[in-house]
């Protein structure tokens, strides 16, 4: 579907969107609970950002169309249910793509083991960032960090099982949708939201939106911002990037 869309958006512009996390970033743990032998096992699939369109910016922390039938489970249920905590679930910053509208940012989620078991992960779309259309720029691919005491720090993307003791942790990361048009065109208004919302810190507002924030505070600095956008609108001229 993503190649479909990729191939057809110069002709239906305000139909195709640019590219999102897509298919599901997918991942579960199983094992034997010490405490009851019992056998147990989880599914726990993260929530990556929706591409950007001609008419908004992408969605965040959303399932891909392809994975509607998905739902997202609870800490509260994970942790009580199967012997994991999470230790931390959250939003990335500048992980959407820049555009002029914004594609939806990704999430993080670190799941640690109470008790050895296994991890297996089926990702998609974890070799190269999420493409964005008309201008617009990548966002975050998908990948699947490891921390394993035994093993040291490595990356997963598809892998049947890693064997994980009491302890070890996983980092699931569920990239940025790809980002709509020109970033120079976005209204710094809205790159001002995203600061104070942040998804967006002020060095990425600055570089690939060209928006000066005032340092401290989260009041644009108008004529540093106009300046700003007037040399990259040339500098992209001078190099004949202007709409790519």
């Amino acid at each position: 579907m993503d190649l479909v869309n990729k191939a057809l958006h110069q002709v239906l512009p305000e139909k195709v969107p640019a590219l999102s996390g897509a298919d599901v970033v997918c991942e579960g743990f199983a094992g034997v609970d010490p405490k009851t032998g019992r056998y147990w096992g989880t599914l726990t699939p993260v929530v990556i950002g929706q591409g950007g369109d001609s008419a908004s910016d992408g969605e965040s922390f959303l399932y891909p169309l392809s994975a509607g039938a998905c739902r997202n489970t609870p800490t509260e249920v994970l942790e009580s249910t199967f012997p994991l905590v999470v230790d931390r679930c959250e939003l990335i910053p500048d992980s959407g793509g820049p555009g002029r509208h914004r594609g939806g940012v990704g999430s993080r989620t670190v799941f640690r083991l109470t008790t050895p078991g296994i991890f297996y992960a089926t990702i998609e779309k974890g070799k190269i960032p999420h493409w964005g259309i008309f201008g617009g720029k990548e966002g975050l691919r998908n990948y699947a960090l490891v921390h394993s005491k035994k093993q040291g720090e490595f990356e997963v993307l598809k892998n049947p099982a890693v064997f994980l003791d009491a302890g070890d942790s996983v980092s699931v990361t569920a990239g940025g949708g790809g980002g709509y048009g020109d970033p120079l065109e976005r209204d710094p208004e809205a790159v001002r939201e995203d600061v104070i919302e942040g998804y967006v810190t002020p060095e990425k507002a600055r570089r690939d939106y060209g928006v000066v924030m005032r340092p401290g505070t989260f009041e644009i600095d108008r004529k540093a911002t106009s300046a700003l956008r007037k040399g990259k609108a040339r500098a992209k001229a001078a190099l004949g990037l202007k709409g790519k």
